[in-house]
C-alpha cells in the first residue's frame, strides 16, 4: 500500500496555488506550515487523516484534508473569507476531483464541513474559513 498523501497533497497544492484571489491579492498556498517570512494572508493545506477501506480489488483509502483560509488585516472580513472559500470550492468539488500525477486516483470528493473562525482584537483582525474535504482514493 502507498501513502496516499504523498500524491494527494501535491494535487491540492497544484490545483490551488496561484488561483485564489481576495481584494486583488493572490493568496499563496503553504503545505503544513507557513514560513517565518510568509505572507500575512494565505491558504494552508493543514491537518490530514486517512483510513483504509475494505475493497476487493486493490487498496481503497478514505482521506480527509483540511484547507485553512487565513485572512489577516483590516481589509478583510467574513465576506472576503466566504469569497476565498467559494473559489476553493469551485476548483475542488465533487465534479472536479484533485488530479494526482501518479500513484493514486481520486474516486470521489465531497465536503465534510465548512467552519468560520474569527479573532478580532484591537491590534489584529483574523478571519478564517476551514474546509474539510473527504476524498476516496484508489491505488493505481
Amino acid at each position: 500500500m502507498k501513502n496516499p498523501f504523498k500524491y494527494l497533497i501535491p494535487a491540492y497544492y497544484t490545483a490551488l496555488n496561484g488561483q485564489i484571489t481576495v481584494n486583488g491579492t493572490i493568496l499563496p498556498v503553504y503545505d503544513g506550515m507557513v514560513a517565518p517570512n510568509g505572507a500575512a494572508s494565505y491558504i494552508l493545506i493543514g491537518e490530514r487523516t486517512s483510513s483504509q477501506q475494505q475493497a476487493k480489488c486493490g487498496f481503497l483509502t478514505e482521506c480527509f484534508v483540511l484547507i485553512d483560509i487565513v485572512l489577516k488585516g483590516s481589509n478583510y472580513g467574513f465576506k472576503a473569507a466566504d469569497d476565498a472559500a467559494n473559489q476553493v470550492l469551485s476548483i475542488i468539488n465533487s465534479d472536479d476531483n484533485p488530479v494526482p500525477t501518479s500513484g493514486i486516483q481520486v474516486v470521489t470528493t465531497s465536503v465534510q464541513s465548512i467552519n468560520n473562525l474569527s479573532s478580532l482584537n484591537s491590534t489584529e483582525q483574523v478571519f478564517r474559513q476551514l474546509i474539510r474535504f473527504r476524498n476516496v482514493v484508489s491505488q493505481i
